[in-house]
């Protein structure tokens, strides 16, 4: 393992709790005293290779993730460079894609311009792109005065939507309606029109209509507020819905079962 200086090394061995709520991170800035000259080496932890080889308990398998987050916290544009490097990598686990929004919220406005360039970038891996426009909608939210900005951006790709990929378009429209942007209702409209989206993540149109603030749940049938389940998953559902019915229960063989625990399992994935 490479070795690091005496402000990033803790970091190694600094214990990990998850929370997407920025305001629970560790103040990595005080505890470390970081300033931008850390830069470079926390950029060089985040993206290490030799921490994808870790075993599960160690706990430096943590430590790009803590770099994640003080490079974020530093506020700064040096640190835009690193974290778009690391937004376009195709080989993000779920931590990584949960923390990385955040992360870049912290910086704001100045990282709007870059983000929206990993999301209109063909060329790049298309869930590099949707995570780009989940990086748009936190820093939406983090910030009203980076709000008009990031709406501008993702209604911008949004236009492209006839030759988008599905999972793009509809996490554009997911996120349009979670910033409530009026303003693009006429664009979402003629998506739903013209192309069938993962309603179980926009919600149908009636639905969208009515998280933009347009319209009232009264306006529509229940029917209409129906997310349309994609054919794909419908098979699905009609497949374990026979083999329920099938399965029988036996009686008088003892005492039954013990239902499953509800306790999730304790193993960290590798990142």
């Amino acid at each position: 393992m490479k070795s690091y200086s005496d402000d990033i090394a803790p970091l190694l061995a600094k214990p990990y709790r998850y929370t997407r709520d920025a305001e629970e991170w560790p103040n990595y800035v005080e505890e470390r005293e970081l300033t931008e000259a850390h830069i470079p080496e926390l950029a060089d932890m985040l993206m290490n290779p030799e921490f994808d080889e870790l075993a599960q308990d160690d706990p430096a398998i943590y430590a790009p993730l803590h770099a994640l987050r003080a490079l974020g916290q530093l506020k700064s544009e040096q640190a835009i460079a690193p974290l778009i490097e690391f937004l376009s990598r195709d080989d993000l686990g779920d931590l990584d894609r949960e923390t990385l929004p955040v992360a870049v919220s912290l910086i704001g406005g100045a990282a709007v311009e870059a983000v929206g360039g990993v999301l209109h970038n063909e060329a790049i891996a298309l869930w590099s792109r949707v995570l780009a426009a989940n990086c748009l909608e936190q820093m939406a939210k983090q910030s009203s005065g980076d709000r008009s900005a990031c709406i501008a951006v993702l209604t911008t790709q949004l236009e492209h939507y006839a030759t988008n990929d599905q999972s793009l378009d509809s996490t554009l429209v997911n996120a349009l309606a979670e910033l409530q942007a009026t303003e693009a209702a006429s664009l979402i409209e003629q998506v739903f029109a013209h192309k069938e989206l993962d309603e179980m993540l926009t919600g149908s149109w009636p639905g969208v209509q009515v998280r933009l603030g347009l319209k009232n749940e009264s306006d529509f049938s229940p029917e209409d507020l129906q997310a349309r389940v994609p054919e794909d998953l419908k098979e699905i559902q009609e497949m374990l819905g026979l083999l329920d019915a099938r399965v029988q229960k036996p009686q008088g063989f003892g005492a039954p079962a013990p239902a499953p625990s509800k306790k999730k399992s304790k193993k960290k994935k590798k990142r």
